[in-house]
């Protein structure tokens, strides 16, 4: 049985952002989908540091068993999260 790798993915968005709307939507059903997924959602308005650096919202940031793999600003489609991830 091969172990399946822990994903966490870091969804960086701001409340007045409307593309950030929209890939929230697809953020949530693709970790619905995977129950190796994690999902760490972070509002830039109420957040001073941040682990990795954001200078545009929407921000994707994947880490894949706790190290970096990825990192997408802009809006993002299930089909580039997944073609990254390899799944």
């Amino acid at each position: 049985m091969t172990k399946q790798p822990k994903i966490k993915i870091l969804y960086y968005y701001s409340n007045t952002c409307k593309p950030c709307k929209q890939q929230g939507i697809v953020i949530h059903k693709l970790v619905e989908d995977y129950s190796n997924m994690e999902l760490v959602s972070i509002n830039i308005e109420d957040c001073e540091d941040t682990k990795y650096p954001v200078s545009a919202v929407s921000t994707i940031v994947i880490e894949l068993d706790g190290e970096f793999k990825w990192q997408f600003t802009g809006l993002t489609t299930r089909q580039e999260i997944l073609d990254e991830l390899e799944l």
